[in-house]
């Protein structure tokens, strides 16, 4: 895990500002302490929680770490994704950690509840009070290995067979979903077509932040079951929530933009149009909308690829295939973040042109701007990229005694 321990540093020092005020007093001891202030969990709280961090490390003194966030509402599964990376972080440089919260959570952040994250909490039935050892190897060993009720793994760019072993274990995973419902253990039956499409759209994704990261990529699903919503006459529905993090040095927009401004063997029409449109929208370009967001657009599209030597057809892009997985959806929640820049996957802006680009507009991609509302800016700079899918399916359960 040396990699992943070198690459979570990079996610503190992209983001550091050393906070003044680090330590105070928590059941009368004296420890590092940070307490929240009503903020959820999403990226503002991220940032305030690395400026913390990033002190620490950096102060020779060690005292017990205290996080306290409270009782607070979960933004999305990426958000106590990273605060798991972040906790990992802290207990490698040999911290003793307690992180102090009761979340609230919803059908797309249920997983919370069976995160790392349980074993450094206080508020948990079975937390390690008197035996800090024990607790922080709890947690080591479910932030690096799959527990019940959810799928982890850490996948290696070097793994030839990876992906296609990843997207095998999907499908067995997504035809086999036995959940307690009542006193009854009931098989949620998702439709085959969805199965298949959803295993190979992450094993896809996999594979192309692998490519553009260059780097490991941790995949962590978790189930969401029985939710019902009275706006929907009581129907039950359960959620498929996805993470993909592929922490890296490179952005997952620079490899495309350098190797169609820069290279001399782009010959395929799709990139000479990526120019084409590029000539257009630089003209466009102004403090909200800028290159990077061009760009970061460019890198998600059909048959577009950063790889040196693969120019005629690029892989699947990052839009046709959560697009393939939304058809299936009651609801979705979906986005991509690589450093400061968000870009939201909705339904409404994955309509492909005449031309077989996403415009992220309902127009086109050459020559029209994307929707200011389909991409954002995150307080938190992630070096790298990072999935956030939130799939929410109305569920069929056969009961099995």
């Amino acid at each position: 895990m040396e990699t992943l321990e070198y690459n979570l540093q990079t996610l503190i020092d992209n983001n550091f500002i050393p906070k003044k005020k680090i330590i105070g007093k928590y059941n009368n001891k004296t420890v590092y302490l940070f307490k929240n202030t009503n903020k959820p969990l999403g990226g503002d709280l991220l940032k305030h929680i690395i400026n913390f961090c990033g002190t620490i490390i950096k102060n020779s003194l060690r005292l017990p770490v205290v996080i306290d966030l409270g009782e607070l509402k979960v933004e999305d599964k990426l958000s106590y994704i990273l605060l798991e990376c972040i906790a990992y972080q802290l207990v490698i440089n040999g911290f003793d950690l307690q992180i102090v919260m009761n979340p609230n959570f919803s059908i797309d952040t249920n997983g919370v509840t069976s995160s790392p994250l349980i074993f450094l909490n206080p508020y948990y039935i079975y937390f390690e009070k008197s035996d800090k050892v024990k607790r922080t190897n709890q947690f080591l060993k479910s932030f690096e290995l799959t527990q019940s009720g959810k799928y982890r793994k850490w996948l290696s760019k070097d793994d030839e067979f990876g992906v296609a072993k990843l997207t095998t274990d999907l499908i067995y995973l997504f035809r086999s979903q036995y959940h307690k419902h009542f006193s009854h253990y009931t098989l949620t039956d998702y439709e085959e077509v969805m199965v298949k499409k959803l295993a190979t759209t992450i094993g896809e994704l996999v594979d192309n932040a692998h490519e553009h990261g260059e780097s490991n990529c941790l995949i962590d699903i978790d189930f969401s079951h029985d939710f019902t919503d009275k706006r929907e006459n009581n129907k039950t529905f359960g959620g498929v929530n996805v993470t993909i993090i592929n922490f890296s040095n490179r952005n997952f927009e620079e490899k495309v933009k350098h190797k169609i401004l820069y290279s001399n063997i782009i010959e395929s029409s799709r990139y000479l149009k990526v120019r084409e449109a590029f000539n257009i929208h630089k003209e466009l370009f102004n403090k909200k909308y800028t290159e990077d967001i061009f760009w970061f657009i460019a890198s998600l599209q059909d048959k577009i690829s950063g790889r040196d030597l693969y120019v005629r057809n690029g892989g699947k892009g990052s839009t046709e295939l959560i697009s393939s997985i939304q058809e299936f959806t009651h609801d979705d929640y979906c986005y991509v973040m690589s450093g400061k820049n968000i870009i939201n996957l909705k339904k409404k802006y994955l309509e492909s042109d005449s031309d077989g680009f996403v415009g992220f507009n309902g127009k086109n991609f050459i020559s029209c701007e994307p929707d200011p509302e389909s991409y954002s800016k995150s307080k938190v700079y992630f070096p790298g990229v990072a999935y956030n899918l939130n799939f929410v399916l109305e569920e069929c359960n056969d009961e099995k005694n």
